[in-house]
This record gives structure tokens, sequence and C-alpha cells, in this order.
């Protein structure tokens, strides 16, 4: 997936009315003056935590730290739609489709760990660090969406639910 698809922000922010000059409470930061605007995108609370990092040009970690002081949720929308196009990429739809191709064999007996102890030495070893992170946050909302104990369990209809 191209970071620009991926880095994208999804929605639109509507400034509350204000005057420059005015003072107003920040949750980051408390009381603060508004001394002026601009036409810099702004993120919701929806967005991805590496598109917020890759516009403003901050490390994620410094999102993250933003978030948790304003309460905002692990997985946004955001986050939700990369582990959506994550399972449609095409190392991830292999790494199902051979594991379901297999039928009866040792994949169909195989355990999720070990499925994705696999995975994860074999496709994403070679992999940025960013992908992989993705990966890891998808596998962890997929499992605990679904909890998966075996790859038999996992069908199009597990995943889509």
């Amino acid at each position: 997936m191209e970071d620009a698809t991926r880095l994208r922000l999804l929605g639109k922010y509507r400034t509350p009315r204000f005057r420059i000059g005015q003072r107003v409470s920040c949750k980051v930061r408390g009381q603060v003056v508004i001394t002026g605007m601009t036409d810099a995108p702004i993120p919701c609370r929806q967005e991805l935590n590496q598109a917020v990092a890759s516009w403003w040009g901050i490390d994620p970690q410094t999102v993250t730290k933003w978030r948790r002081r304003l309460g905002v949720e692990r997985a946004t929308e955001g986050t939700s739609q990369l582990h959506s196009d994550y399972t449609q990429e095409p190392g991830a739809v292999e790494a199902f489709a051979q594991a379901h191709s297999k039928g009866r064999d040792e994949a169909s007996r195989m355990s999720w760990e070990k499925f994705r102890e696999l995975f994860e030495t074999e496709y994403l070893s070679g992999r940025r660090e960013d992908t992989r992170h993705g990966y890891a946050d998808s596998f962890l909302a997929f499992e605990r969406l679904s909890n998966p104990t075996a790859l038999r369990g996992i069908s199009g209809r597990t995943i889509s639910a």
C-alpha cells in the first residue's frame, strides 16, 4: 500500500468559533491564547496515528501521548481502515490463501500461533518497521475480535465479521 494512501487524513475538521486573542482551554496544554490561524490540516480523533505523525512531521510516540491525554481510544476509524486494507495486501492474501488451499493437510491443522510465527518470520522479516507494526496491530485486533485457535476455524466470514 502506498504511503500517500495509507497516511491520508480521513475526516474534515470544523474549526470552533473563536476570536484572535481569545483565551481558550486546550486539553493538552491548558489555557492558551489564540494568536492566529493556518490552513494546515487538523487531525480529528478518528485519524491513523502514523497519518497524524506524517502530516505534522512529528514522532508517532508523540501522537500516542497526545491521544492518551485527550482520551482517544487506541483503535480509531483510521486504524480499523488500515487493518482492513492490510488484509487485502498481496502478502496477507497469499498467506491466507495458502493456508486454506492445503485443505486437510498440515496447514489446516496448524495453530494460529504457529501460523502467525511463520508469517512474521517468512513474510514480515524483510519488511519495513512501519509495515511490521501495522501487521502486528492488525493481528492483535483480529485476535481480540475473533480469538482464533487454528487456521481451519478462519474463513472469509470470520475475517469480514
